[in-house]
């Protein structure tokens, strides 16, 4: 995994296993990191408030870095979505091949006992398999009448927030996908009928989700800018405390009694989820 990490002092988040460090950022120019990060032959920049005559140049600078960190994460993003995506377009096609089968053969007495089995893993394969490329692209659905009355600045807010959300909801699904996979992978779980070993979809689906993560992060991150851009600080505060609001509902929703009752809980998370995606 590649990354680009913020330090200001020792730099010890730049002790991260199993990534690439792309890029390290620092707002002061003695920062024992920069010279971490010079040992290891990691590009590193230092961006300082002093070194400017105006805030507003001081701003641009910052808009210009968090540029450079978008479009790291636009390209990183769609490098390896553009290639889950065949993947996840194959097994849209594959799955109505079991249920054709199954159904045929119901006919004349022989249905297809794997069927429901091989069309889940085929789902898994479609939902991660796609999901990450169809963000990059933006070209899911969403409510077009009624996000375009909004005025530009507010449509950016709304892109930076709620992406913010949905990308936060992402990192905790593609963290626990993973810690699954571990556990299945440690217990050596078979599937029931085709004795497939089930870590290697929970791997995939932990991937996929991961990569959908990093597309969501870019999308996020554009309309901050773009508010950057209009000077809209306003919109940009605003988006985030939706952004912060949603991110804590679950704490305090799961205060009230019915929060308890996991199937209703769940239901409602994916419909909020669901509408933050539209």
């Amino acid at each position: 995994m590649k990354i680009a990490v913020l330090v200001s002092g020792g730099g010890t988040n730049l002790q991260i296993t199993n990534t690439t460090l792309e890029l390290v950022v620092s707002n002061k120019p003695g920062a024992y990191a920069l010279e971490r990060a010079a040992k290891n032959g990691i590009p590193s920049e230092c961006v300082i408030p002093k070194d400017y005559s105006t805030r507003e140049e001081y701003g641009e600078a910052m808009i210009s870095l968090l540029e450079k960190l978008q479009q790291f994460l636009a390209d990183i993003s769609l490098a390896i979505n553009k290639k889950l995506f065949p993947l996840g377009a194959m097994a849209i096609a594959l799955m109505a091949l079991p249920t054709t089968v199954d159904v045929c053969g119901g006919l004349i007495g022989h249905p297809l006992a794997s069927a429901q089995e091989l069309v889940e893993f085929f789902q898994v394969l479609t939902v991660y398999g796609c999901l990450g490329y169809v963000q990059c692209q933006e070209r899911h659905i969403y409510v077009e009448m009624f996000f375009e009355k909004f005025s530009l600045a507010t449509r950016h807010m709304l892109r930076f927030s709620l992406n913010g959300v949905v990308a936060i909801v992402f990192c905790i699904m593609s963290y626990r996908l993973l810690i699954l996979s571990i556990s299945k992978f440690n217990s050596n779980e078979l599937s029931l009928l085709l004795s497939i070993p089930v870590f290697i979809f929970c791997v995939f689906a932990a991937f996929g989700a991961f990569t959908t993560l990093l597309a969501l992060l870019s999308t996020s991150l554009n309309g901050l800018l773009e508010l950057l851009k209009l000077k809209n600080r306003g919109h940009a505060v605003l988006g985030f405390i939706i952004l912060i609001a949603l991110a804590s509902l679950p704490v305090w929703a799961g205060a009230y009694p019915w929060a308890m009752h996991k199937t209703l809980l769940g239901a409602l998370g994916m419909a909020v989820l669901m509408l933050l995606l539209l």
